[in-house]
């Protein structure tokens, strides 16, 4: 009896909420204010419909360089090498207070680094500003 029970109460339970979704309409002009909207839609769709390289343009990507010191400045250095990929460039990386500096296994600053120095820098590259986490300078050995 009891099960019974608890069955025709949950099919009203389940009948009530059924009738009150079809009658909570949104309002019509809630489609025209989303683009996305197929007509007749009054909800945003779940999955955003922008190309894959807009959604990977806001994502930072990480690289390393190993190369020669071209230039130094207060607060960036230029890198003549190649990448992890095999691209040969020019680089200019921004240089922070949080980047690590290690010149010959020693920890150093960007002013004891000299052109002409051998060097690896890891760097994170987001939205257009290259910023070194890591450099590491070696001397050119001596023939």
């Amino acid at each position: 009896m009891l099960r019974i029970a608890f069955r025709s109460s949950i099919l009203a339970l389940v009948a009530a909420c059924a009738g009150s979704a079809q009658q909570t309409r949104l309002p019509p002009h809630t489609a025209e204010k989303n683009p996305e909207a197929a007509p007749g839609q009054q909800f945003p769709p779940l999955v955003t419909r922008k190309p894959i390289t807009q959604q990977l343009r806001s994502v930072p990507r990480i690289g390393v360089i190993d190369g020669r010191v071209v230039e130094i400045r207060a607060d960036r250095i230029a890198i003549d090498g190649r990448s992890l990929a095999g691209d040969s460039a020019v680089m200019a990386l921004f240089v922070g207070p949080i980047t690590q500096i290690t010149i010959d296994g020693h920890d150093g600053r960007l002013s004891d680094i000299r052109p002409g120095m051998d060097v690896r820098a890891s760097y994170t590259e987001e939205r257009s500003t290259v910023i070194a986490d890591r450099i590491e300078a070696r001397t050119p050995e001596r023939r």
